[in-house]
């Protein structure tokens, strides 16, 4: 491995290998994370609900400066403390300004998932937190943002999660976090086994 370039946050490296069947020799790109924790980041998947019965997912649309472009996003951040679901509340509440409680039903929130192993080492645990806006710390929401970060909240009907994300997306020229899409579909084809509505030459049945 040689380190080409060491940042506060990333190193970029040269990894040099050998192909073990074909014993082709190579230099692969790679990025990672200066950060000593196994788990290196959190995602939270925020559920709120309230007294009208209705299911709402909390998003961000942060800008981020690789794409010059506000992203609509789950909240997220570094797991810092090693701690993951002390760190997926504090994460939560500073990027929306909502108080949640982790949801451990079925495994949720065990598994540590890569996002691009093919250049980066970069990893994090998806929680799912359930946020009940009638709570009174949930009344009058105030994020805790540090002075460059450009974060705004949105909430988008469980209901209508996927169909209301492609109209952001057309209308308003945000981008998508790949995650957050994937939710999207998972919640689309759910509703749609559920409600039997699935196309006669889908290949769900």
């Amino acid at each position: 491995k040689e380190i080409v370039h060491k940042g506060k946050f990333l190193t970029y490296n040269h990894f040099l290998f050998e192909n073990t069947t074909t014993k082709a020799k190579g230099r692969w790109e790679v990025i990672t994370r200066n950060f000593p924790h196994k788990v290196k980041g959190v995602k939270i998947i925020p559920i709120a609900h309230s007294k009208s019965g209705e299911k709402k997912v909390i998003l961000i649309k942060s800008f981020r400066m690789p794409v010059e472009n506000y992203v609509i996003e789950f909240p997220a951040g570094l797991n810092d403390s090693g701690k993951v679901d002390e760190t997926c509340l504090r994460e939560l509440k500073e990027e929306t300004g909502y108080v949640g409680t982790i949801v451990k039903d079925g495994g949720l929130g065990t598994i540590v998932s890569f996002a691009d192993p093919w250049k980066s080492d970069d990893n994090d645990v998806v929680q799912v937190a359930d946020v009940d806006l009638d709570a009174p710390e949930n009344l009058h929401p105030h994020q805790d943002l540090e002075g460059t970060e450009d974060i705004k909240v949105m909430m988008l009907p469980l209901d209508t999660f996927f169909e209301d994300l492609q109209k952001l997306v057309a209308e308003k020229n945000y981008l998508m976090d790949s995650e957050v899409w994937m939710f999207a579909i998972g919640s689309h084809f759910a509703k749609m086994v559920g409600k039997k509505q699935l196309p006669p030459d889908s290949f769900f049945h």
